[in-house]
């Protein structure tokens, strides 16, 4: 009897655990970039075509709660008059890649105030009326926290931790169970 709690305590430890991983797996979103103080992030915006000309494209990264501008290519050029202070001298176009609707933008120097910071791509065609955007949100991780006491890289992810605390309760279930038995015995 004994044997069989075992049993049905390890497939239901094991079905947790996969329940466990493929939550993280599946809550992890392809606009949210986790970056460390002091980085470098790469904001993506491809479009989904290339441009017909960069003479005809107006491209605005912007914040979007505060609507602070971060970056601007217009009608082929790049301009920063218009760019916040605070993201001046820390972003870069990538441009040999723009013909092929290649607008990311790398953001240096990230700080923890631009933490949960959702940075807004809006891309405008000649005579378009709807732009077309992609939104990228930053979780800025500060250095202390990215990094484990013992000098490791803190690669420590909920499923290993999740597998190994599984492991722990199977063998003091074990323990537990051989006990139970040698008691039984007297």
């Amino acid at each position: 009897m004994a044997g069989q709690h075992l049993f049905i305590w390890t497939v239901m430890c094991i079905v947790l655990e996969r329940k466990i991983s493929g939550a993280v797996e599946q809550g992890q979103h392809e606009d949210l970039q986790q970056v460390s103080v002091g980085e470098c992030a790469l904001l993506p915006c491809l479009l989904p075509l290339p441009p017909p000309s960069l003479g005809d494209m107006r491209v605005y990264w912007q914040t979007d709660k505060t609507y602070q501008v971060v970056h601007v290519f217009n009608k082929g050029q790049e301009e920063f008059t218009h760019q916040s202070p605070s993201y001046h001298n820390r972003t870069r176009l990538f441009t040999n890649q723009l013909q092929f609707g290649n607008f990311s933008l790398e953001l240096c120097n990230v700080s923890e105030y631009d933490n949960l910071t959702t940075f807004q791509c809006l891309a405008f065609y000649h005579g378009s009326r709807r732009p077309t955007y992609q939104n990228t949100t930053l979780l800025v991780l500060r250095e202390d926290v990215n990094r484990s006491h013992d000098g490791g890289d803190g690669n420590t992810t909920l499923p290993a931790v999740a597998v190994a605390l599984l492991v722990l309760i199977f063998i003091i279930l074990v323990l537990v169970w051989g006990i139970r038995k040698r008691l039984k015995k007297m």
